[in-house]
């Protein structure tokens, strides 16, 4: 918020500049005011007294709820990414990816022996935080590691309910579709299938 509002204020300025310039007139001297809201409670923006940072999710049916990051373009239109772009990281945490590094991608892949495997978020996140002797920006970020660390749990949380149920669909399917043939077979006459629709 503090950022925006300086970049808007230098935005003004140069706005100004530029006006004051073409008209030949002096340019006045501005300030950027901070103020904060009319019925602000002081103990709201007080600082954490722990050092732990949790995160709490309830939903009707169990499953981590969705969140997306939202941009503000250049023309104030918001932006949303979804949990499943590669920019979703480094978006909301530019000081862990100051190079602007991707984040995970739905198709990656990666070697493992002579397999090639599925880069699942997992083993993604676990690449990201281990410990190496090179320097690790994550590790030196504090709280913000915790909330870091937090939100990439949730979002394997999320991708493993989503392969779960997306898993039972597949098996339901599948059993529905063996249940339909033998009843099929069972009403056909087919004898070779009664003793199985039987049971």
């Amino acid at each position: 918020m503090l950022a925006l509002s300086y970049k808007h204020f230098g935005d003004y300025i140069r706005e100004q500049e530029l006006k004051h310039k073409d008209e030949n007139k002096a340019m006045p001297i501005l300030k950027l005011v901070l103020k904060p809201p009319a019925n602000k409670n002081d103990r709201v923006r007080n600082l954490p007294e722990v050092t732990e940072i949790a995160a709490i999710f309830q939903s009707e049916d169990g499953e981590v709820p969705e969140y997306n990051v939202l941009l503000c373009n250049k023309t104030g239109k918001l932006e949303t990414l979804s949990h499943f772009s590669p920019l979703k990281d480094p978006a909301t945490y530019p000081l862990f990816f100051p190079t602007g590094a991707l984040g995970w991608e739905e198709k990656k892949t990666y070697k493992k022996g002579n397999e090639q495997r599925s880069l699942t978020k997992l083993v993604y996140y676990q690449n990201l935080i281990a410990v190496r002797p090179s320097f690790n920006p994550l590790h030196h970020g504090g709280l913000l590691f915790q909330l870091f660390v937090v939100d990439a749990y949730t979002a394997i949380e999320r991708d493993r309910l989503n392969y779960v149920i997306k898993l039972n669909k597949e098996l339901k399917q599948k059993n529905n579709k063996q249940i339909e043939d033998l009843l099929e077979d069972y009403l056909i006459g087919d004898e070779d299938n009664e003793e199985a629709a039987k049971k």
